[in-house]
């Protein structure tokens, strides 16, 4: 059986991993196939199995939807769009549309979520707690600021709180957008129906 929850679960460590230590792809991609896993396992009609049987003799979802439950967690836990410089095929945006403009690198994300960021040049971290991110952009060849642009979505949320981690540099990266210190990140107003947030290094 493929993309049973062990896919998505045990790509969450895997992903963490990576953050820390942006320059191993291979960490990247075992991580994002198994969180976009359980994707696959939906069907046309939006009921799901818990896993796809492989066999060569079978080559079909399961009967039951079982243990889906643990898969799909394990996938809005780690959704998220991965932009790398990778070696084999250059720079890529996972989980989102990338365009190079100039030495701007412009991304809309097309994960799951739509919630979380990462930057491998910058090493940088960034989630948010409601709405989404529409896009965001960074410079090619000095990528020290990240601008995102969020918006209320489907959720009709009014604030959003902006959490930045730096796991893969030794450089600290923050929130520059004026807003109010909530739970150990920044809070900025969605009343509006979108707001610009930088992120900058310190």
């Amino acid at each position: 059986m493929i993309h049973h929850y062990g896919s998505s679960l045990n790509a969450l460590p895997l992903l963490a991993e990576f953050r820390q230590n942006p320059t191993d792809t291979y960490l990247l991609r075992v991580g994002y196939g198994g969180i976009i896993g359980p994707l696959s396992n939906i069907r046309e009609d939006g009921s799901m199995y818990n896993a796809f049987h492989s066999f060569p003799d079978t080559l079909k979802g399961d009967d039951y939807s079982g243990d889906y439950g643990p898969s799909f967690l394990g996938m809005m836990l780690g959704a998220g769009t991965y932009v790398v410089d990778d070696p084999d095929v250059g720079l890529i945006a996972y989980g989102g549309n990338l365009l190079v403009e100039s030495e701007t690198v412009t991304v809309q994300p097309r994960d799951a979520v739509r919630r979380r960021v990462y930057i491998a040049s910058m090493g940088v971290y960034v989630t948010i707690s409601a709405g989404q991110i529409e896009e965001f952009s960074f410079s090619a060849t000095q990528p020290n600021s990240l601008e995102l642009s969020i918006v209320a979505g489907t959720s009709n949320a009014t604030t959003a709180i902006v959490w930045v981690e730096n796991p893969g540099t030794k450089d600290a990266y923050a929130v520059t957008t004026s807003g109010e210190q909530r739970r150990g990140g920044v809070a900025v107003e969605l009343s509006g129906g979108s707001v610009t947030v930088t992120v900058a290094r310190q």
